[in-house]
Parts: C-alpha cells; structure tokens; sequence
C-alpha cells in the first residue's frame, strides 16, 4: 500500500526582539546591548530636570510625595515620566535607543530659533510692534 510518510518540518530561525541580525551571520552573534536601570533612572531624571528648567512644577520638592499631593500638575507630569520609565523597562530598551530617548529630551526642551535668528515668540512681538508702527 501507498502510505505517506509526514513531512518534516524545517526549523525557522526565530531571533529574540532584543536582537539586532546581523548581515553575516543573520544575527546569531551579534546582540544589542540592553539598557540597564541605573541607564533607564538616569533618563527619568534627566526629564525632571529639563522640565524644571522650562518653568514646570518639577524640582526634587514638587515630586516629592507631599509635593506631588499638593500639586496636581507636578503629580500629572511624574506620572507620565514614570510611565515612560515602565515602557523602557518592560520594552526592554537599548542603551541607544535610552540615548536617542535622551536627546529627544534635549531637542523638545531647547528654544528653535527662527532664520533670523529670534525665538518664535520674540518673532511674533516684533512682527506686532513693526504693524502697530
């Protein structure tokens, strides 16, 4: 009789998603390096510092326990950097994907200057003042 015999699978290569394949060797030496917590804290804190310096309720005092029940708005902005911290953690972040997290930081927080060379608000105050002249 005519049986048939089970087809045999060919195994698949199943790269983990914390690793990056490499054109070589299709990723089988080569892992990124994973972000470590003190990597993860730092960018927590290097965003409380940036929004401190942009005038939000964000120093050492308002995240405090007391001062975060004290202030809804610093409370609301430490949630969401300790959301941004969980995400990293459970993501299982890159050091370089931490590092362009932090300059992303960095270039939200810095004032754009326009061609010639004011801030936009600056640019708004003297295009008003040249009308009203």
């Amino acid at each position: 009789p005519d049986m048939q015999q089970p087809q045999q699978q060919q195994p698949t290569l199943v790269i983990p998603p914390n690793e990056n394949p490499s054109p070589v060797d299709g990723g089988l030496s080569r892992q990124a390096c994973r972000a470590t917590e003190e990597d993860v804290a730092d960018l927590a804190e290097h965003c409380r510092q940036r929004l401190e310096a942009l005038g939000h309720p964000a120093s050492t005092a308002d995240w405090s326990h007391n001062g975060r029940r004290r202030n809804n708005r610093a409370y609301q902005l430490y949630k969401q950097v300790a959301s941004l911290r969980r995400l990293l953690q459970r993501a299982s972040a890159t050091s370089d994907e931490v590092r362009s997290m932090s300059a992303l930081v960095d270039a939200l927080g810095a004032s754009s200057r326009l061609a010639g060379g004011e801030a936009p608000m600056e640019a708004v105050a003297s295009e008003a003042d040249s009308r009203a002249a």
